[in-house]
């Protein structure tokens, strides 16, 4: 062999190994053996002999029974509307490292920043039942459409998973939808009147240039679960909850934005607490990363709750929190705040005096008529392919359009639009999720097993996933100051013409 030549590696499959093992047994010449299955006659003998273990070359980092548990929660995903990116992955196998390390009482074998490219590449050659497809690249016309197809089949999957949970077309109060929308602080400036012949008119701000985010989820029989709302960067001093929605949490991020540590909080703390008691439950969300950690999926299988996903860029007509509620919500806060303004010209909107202002416009708004109108106008309750407005689905195709199932790079859901269009979907994911069984079974996802079964469960794991940074204190006992007088009545002005329900209750 020259010098510096790469030595070549195993070639031959396992189950050739083991065929020609239990051939050897039986009598057969190792010579004939090794030529028929391609494996080195050396290599042969020292298999026979016992000289060589099963598996060559670095043991991997996760055993066996963890690394199928992985990939069986890979497919449960992946049928769900929710596959998994590689950093998502390499994400949930660093979690369960880190529990496995502790149980053992020792360091991660993996470095801090997680798994790394030739993890990768091993687990995929471990796995050849898995693969990973990057998406095409679309002109802008076609990056503009949601095909019929890609319709077609989230119905699909969503006839399947609402029979299963007997809802389809009935039980609306087992069927919940929950996403975030930001909330400016400051309202949109509207025309004002002035003298004719003014070419300025001043007019000051009721609010800073920052914004709260709420988690807000609602059900199908026009139930509200309780909210969560996110500041960005801390919590503002004083009692920032005092007239805030009843039983909500609060939370913040540096991006004022939910993320995967607080929606775990808010699904285990307050969705699972809150929502109907019969189940199964389902829960309709978008692709956005922090709604589909092991943590959230384990307490989801363990109570009988099935998560589905929405396809990418499809929110703003077939998610019913943005086709009939945000955009009413918005309107009306913004309306609030300058009635408010106008009342008392020294009014300001503080993260402090948010969640007794917001509480209002949301106790106004979101009512029970809007939000079964949004359900019915989604398709959802009762299950109608054909409730979506025609102007989403461009019904002309593209010759030669292709699209993949790629999953989009996880994004923060901020938009509000309920009235279209100028929320087209950008994104090459189009090609809908595989087609799920149409089993009836109202049977849950299986519970997954903690023994090292080589039958992988739906996820890695059912023990807690690996412990998160320590969440922020939601606790209202800090002794705060007077809350600001607001002068002006927070009760908002009626409902404007751009909400859907009937009146308010």
């Amino acid at each position: 062999m020259a010098s510096g030549a790469k030595r070549k590696r195993q070639q031959y499959h396992q189950a050739d190994m083991e065929a020609a093992l239990e051939a050897a047994n039986n009598g057969a010449s190792v010579y004939s053996l090794a030529k028929k299955f391609g494996i080195p006659r050396t290599t042969l003998i020292g298999r026979i002999k016992g000289h060589h273990g099963e598996v060559q070359g670095r043991p991997s980092v996760l055993t066996p029974e963890d690394e199928e548990a992985l990939v069986g929660y890979a497919k449960y995903m992946s049928d769900r509307g929710f596959p998994l990116t590689v950093r998502v992955t390499k994400a949930l196998a660093q979690q369960i490292e880190i529990k496995r390390a502790k149980g053992r009482g020792e360091s991660p074998r993996f470095k801090e920043a997680g798994p790394g490219k030739k993890w990768w590449r091993g687990f995929k050659r471990r796995h050849p039942d898995i693969s990973l497809r990057s998406p095409d690249q679309l002109d802008k016309e076609r990056a503009l459409m949601a095909t019929p197809g890609v319709i077609f089949e989230y119905f699909l999957m969503l006839e399947d998973k609402l029979t299963e949970a007997n809802a389809k077309n009935k039980n609306p109060h087992v069927i919940y939808n929950a996403d975030e929308t930001g909330v400016d602080l400051s309202a949109k400036i509207s025309k004002v009147i002035v003298t004719r012949g003014e070419k300025k008119s001043p007019s000051r701000r009721v609010g800073s240039r920052d914004h709260v985010s709420a988690l807000v989820c609602v059900s199908a029989a026009g139930q509200t679960v309780p909210p969560m709302i996110v500041f960005s960067k801390g919590f503002p001093g004083g009692a920032y909850t005092e007239g805030g929605p009843a039983n909500a949490i609060y939370g913040f991020s540096d991006s004022g934005f939910i993320d995967e540590f607080l929606f775990e909080r808010w699904f285990t703390k307050v969705f699972l607490s809150h929502c109907h008691k019969e189940r199964p439950i389902v829960l309709i969300v978008d692709q956005h990363y922090s709604h589909f950690t092991l943590k959230v999926l384990e307490a989801a299988v363990a109570n009988n709750v099935v998560i589905l996903g929405l396809p990418p860029h499809c929110t703003h007509f077939l998610q019913p929190l943005d086709v009939g509620i945000f955009a009413p919500l918005k309107s009306k806060w913004a309306l609030t705040l300058e009635v408010m303004q106008a009342a008392n010209p020294h009014f300001q909107v503080t993260k402090r005096n948010f969640a007794k202002i917001f509480n209002t416009v949301y106790d106004h708004t979101v009512t029970p008529s809007l939000i079964k109108s949004s359900f019915q106008k989604s398709g959802i309750f009762p299950l109608n392919e054909d409730a979506i407005d025609d102007r989403w689905v461009k019904m002309s195709a593209i010759p030669g359009e292709k699209f993949s199932s790629a999953t989009p790079p996880p994004h923060p859901s901020t938009s509000a639009s309920a009235t279209p269009p100028s929320q087209p979907s950008t994104s090459a994911s189009a090609t809908p999720p595989p087609q799920p069984s149409t089993s009836t079974s109202v049977t849950p996802p299986p519970q997954p097993s903690t023994s090292a079964s080589a039958t992988p469960p739906p996820h890695p794991s059912t023990s807690a996933s690996a412990t998160p940074p320590p969440q922020p204190s939601t606790s209202t006992s800090v002794t705060p100051p007077p809350h600001p007088s607001t002068s002006a009545s927070v009760t908002p002005p009626p409902q404007p013409s751009t909400s859907t329900s009937g009146s308010d209750s």
